[in-house]
């Protein structure tokens, strides 16, 4: 059961209790929403709130490695996930594409797999994108994908891969996934998850193990030597299926092995359906995230005793034309007519995979879409009123705007006023090009205070009449919606 937090407000004040001080940052959100304006009044309804969230994992999917996504850009990802009740931010950090993350055992990775020097991020960048997120009840679970999607991997170290042959030999440039039949894979990737686990400090590890093409093992000599000893101490009929398998399971027991070295508790993994689907030796505690395919298959992860984390509704990069958040709104983990264990599902994850979007577009194709699946994992099911969450959307997404998030559009022509910036923020680095003497400075101080001390006033006087006009023509306010 999840903790209750109560909200209690009344003539006397405000009064919060919450069991976690998540829920009450959660119910700090609360209250920000339910202040409203009469008369040129901040107002606040006499009234009692017991709320708890349905789901514990409420999680965006960002793609970091199509294109890269700036600093800036995750961190306005996170002030959403706040203001929305999400609480998992899971991040793509590698694909075939490109590796942006810089790591410190492994350099290469980055130098001559990301993009460009400049398109990477430090440990220093995670380390405060992790805290940023912390202080607003969001944890950070990276994703390494493994052994396929790995390309971008070889660009360093091009030993990891599996070289791929045809009838003339080895095809030039061509390769496969990780190459499973060398010690050095182990060594390689026991190293880097160290690593991973100590900058990213989560017990949680995403490992991928989606879209493996088996066929390049299938036609390296190494590799083909390697599948037919496994294969006869294995349960598999495909010999590609069986390395999958034990590459799989030395991998999770080689970075079990180096999380109990960090004293870390002990990592659990998160494996796409692929890894359930192909009934690889995964540990029973391992968690399956359902992509692809009918609500059965996220019955059949928990009737095994696997924990669920469903996404197969909410691919929101998939663009498409016209009002799209009611599909995403009236999708549930748990239907009316779902046959598994309810107790295993998680959750879910709305995912942004970032093969035509950047770092620029992100934002606002992801907001206020997003709110709908917020709304669904957090609230009760019963709460399936089309009509009235559009209302609730209309106005949450000038709430962002208002907030300064560069959110997109929900519901189609619609209008919330935002008034310009009229004194833009300026750079707050002190010109070191011109310097004067000391003396120059000593006699002009007089002077420099009666100016300063004059223009104070005036700029007092001028802003109370200012803000007397503005609260007349736009009240508490300066966003509107006209829904």
């Amino acid at each position: 059961m999840n903790p209750v937090n109560t909200m209690k407000m009344s003539t006397r004040g405000i009064l919060i209790r919450a069991p976690e001080v998540w829920g009450a940052i959660r119910a700090l959100e609360t209250l920000s929403q339910l202040v409203i304006c009469i008369n040129n009044t901040f107002i606040i309804r006499k009234t009692e709130v017991i709320d708890f969230p349905r789901f514990r994992h409420r999680g965006i999917l960002i793609d970091s490695a199509r294109h890269f996504m700036s600093k800036e850009t995750i961190l306005q990802m996170l002030r959403a996930m706040e203001m929305n009740k999400m609480n998992v931010l899971h991040w793509h950090l590698s694909d075939d594409q490109s590796f942006p993350y810089k790591s410190e055992t492994f350099p290469d990775l980055s130098s001559k797999g990301a993009y460009h020097p400049h398109l990477t991020y430090t440990a220093e960048d995670v380390k405060d994108i992790i805290e940023f997120a912390r202080i607003r009840g969001i944890r950070v679970i990276p994703e390494f994908d493994t052994p396929g999607h790995t390309y971008a991997w070889g660009f360093g170290y091009p030993e990891l891969l599996t070289q791929c042959y045809d009838s003339q030999g080895p095809i030039p440039g061509h390769f496969g996934p990780m190459n499973p039949a060398r010690n050095y894979t182990y060594r390689f990737l026991s190293m880097f998850f160290k690593e991973i686990l100590e900058v990213f400090k989560d017990q949680f590890v995403h490992l991928g193990n989606d879209e493996v093409p088996l066929a390049c093992w299938k036609t390296n000599p190494e590799v083909i030597r390697f599948m037919s000893k496994i294969n006869h101490i294995s349960n598999f009929k495909n010999e590609g299926t069986a390395a999958w398998s034990f590459f799989t399971e030395r991998l999770i027991q080689t970075i079990k092995n180096v999380s109990r070295q960090i004293e870390n508790g002990g990592a659990r993994f998160v494996l796409w359906q692929e890894a359930f689907q192909s009934n690889l030796n995964i540990p029973s505690d391992a968690i399956i995230q359902v992509w692809l395919g009918p609500q059965t298959l996220v019955e059949d992860v928990t009737l095994r005793g696997y924990q669920a984390i469903v996404s197969t509704c909410w691919y929101i990069n998939m663009i498409k034309y016209g009002v799209v958040w009611p599909e995403y709104y009236l999708c549930d983990p748990i239907s009316s007519s779902f046959r598994g264990r309810k107790d295993l599902v998680l959750g879910g994850e709305a995912c942004l995979w970032s093969e035509y979007i950047t770092s620029e577009t992100a934002i606002s194709l992801l907001w206020p879409k997003a709110a709908a699946v917020g709304e669904r994992l957090w609230s009760d099911q019963s709460l399936r009123d089309i009509d009235e969450a559009a209302t609730r959307l209309e106005e949450h997404r000038c709430r962002m705007l208002r907030r300064g998030l560069p959110v997109g559009d929900s519901s189609g022509p619609g209008f919330c006023f935002i008034e310009p910036n009229k004194h833009p923020i300026q750079p707050t680095h002190i010109s070191r090009s011109r310097q004067y003497p000391s003396s120059v400075i000593k006699n002009n101080q007089g002077a420099y205070r009666f100016s300063a001390g004059f223009l104070l006033v005036g700029m007092c006087v001028f802003a109370f009449f200012i803000f007397r006009i503005r609260k007349i023509r736009t009240g508490c306010f300066v966003t509107r919606s006209t829904r």
